[in-house]
């Protein structure tokens, strides 16, 4: 019994050793010079942020579409800076000023970011956990932990880290429930659909994963014998989470309207009707089927979400459509110049590089 329990207690240390390593290879390389490099963009969501965060302030809700990427996540990490830094004693004028745009602001907003990218990496090695064991858990977490482009992204104000991370993460709590290793799949579905609506807040981009969640579903339906109906009343959950995650997080739709009427208690009624249904029908069963009720509540609710929700997103939609046609604004280095306006080509040509490699 001495040795079982001396056997037990190696193993608990072994862990908390590991843990600690993830934690310190996460954090550490993350965390320091968050002064120096300043890289491509950062003034701009620095701006972006300064301008969210003031449109809070003054209650101008309407102010906080400052891009269509639409980066809310970004800046909401960067007014908590803002805040932070007026809340030691500077003025609004100073944030105004051109001392603003300086190493040490850049510091202040690079840090929630840095922290929670490195928060998002931890979690997503708890889910690898879950999935695959302790052993693939940590070399995969210690990868996405010391990888030099996710980390230098990690380190930028900016938005491709927090979308990327989110991604991952709804991915995976996604998995989570189709492998049934879980004694809540309620529970997975709605945090997968919180970070899908986070991914969407922070780059619009994000949205392609609705078009490989289908084939992931018909895949594992097919592998594993999911049934149908249990497979769309899970997209439901899912769908009205995110939906919710979206409403609440975003102050612009806030203030949108649908003709004369405003968008969002049409969004917060169809998304909890939906979501508060889902969840009370969903359980780990699967012979249940839908009665005409039922589908015809799916039918509504999803008219008196999807309705106004495709009327908010049409200028989103359509500053993307104008974003990939156009030209890139910024220098970059195209076919061997440096260049200011690289071209229409500019986008096709990198990111067909970029599925390549």
């Amino acid at each position: 019994m001495d040795s079982i329990g001396s056997l037990s207690d190696r193993k608990q240390n072994t862990i908390r050793i590991l843990f600690l390593v993830l934690v310190l290879f996460t954090f550490l390389p993350r965390l320091f010079s968050l002064s120096r490099h300043w890289a491509t963009d950062e003034d701009l969501w620095m701006q972006r942020s300064r301008n969210f965060f003031f449109a809070l302030k003054t209650g101008q809700f309407e102010d906080t579409l400052v891009a269509y990427h639409p980066g809310i996540t970004t800046c909401w990490l960067g007014s908590l800076s803002i805040w932070l830094t007026a809340q030691q004693g500077a003025s609004y004028n100073w944030f105004h000023s051109g001392h603003f745009m300086s190493p040490g602001m850049l510091a202040r907003v690079r840090f929630p970011i840095v922290f929670l990218s490195g928060m998002l990496t931890l979690i997503a090695g708890v889910l690898l956990h879950r999935l695959f064991g302790p052993l693939l858990a940590n070399i995969g977490t210690l990868f996405l932990a010391i990888e030099p482009f996710l980390l230098s992204e990690s380190r930028r104000a900016h938005t491709d880290v927090l979308t990327a991370l989110f991604l991952f993460l709804a991915l995976l709590l996604w998995i989570c429930y189709l492998e049934g290793e879980t004694r809540n799949p309620r529970r997975d579905i709605v945090l997968s659909g919180i970070c899908f609506g986070l991914a969407c807040l922070t780059k619009s981009h994000a949205g392609a994963f609705i078009l490989f969640l289908p084939v992931l579903l018909i895949w594992y339906s097919y592998q594993r014998h999911i049934y149908a109906a249990q497979l769309v009343l899970s997209g439901v959950l899912w769908t009205a989470s995110t939906l919710l995650t979206v409403g609440i997080v975003w102050p612009y739709l806030w203030t949108v309207k649908f003709g004369n009427l405003p968008l969002l208690p049409f969004l917060f009624l169809g998304s909890g009707v939906l979501l508060l249904w889902s969840w009370k029908k969903f359980s780990q069963k699967t012979d249940f089927t839908f009665s005409k009720t039922e589908l015809l509540l799916i039918a509504c609710s999803v008219l008196a979400v999807g309705i106004p929700t495709l009327f908010a997103a049409k200028m989103v939609i359509s500053h993307m459509y104008n974003a990939l046609i156009t030209s890139h604004g910024l220098p970059s280095r195209f076919l061997g110049k440096i260049r200011r306006n690289p071209g229409p080509f500019f986008f096709p040509v990198m990111g067909s590089f970029g599925v390549a490699f």
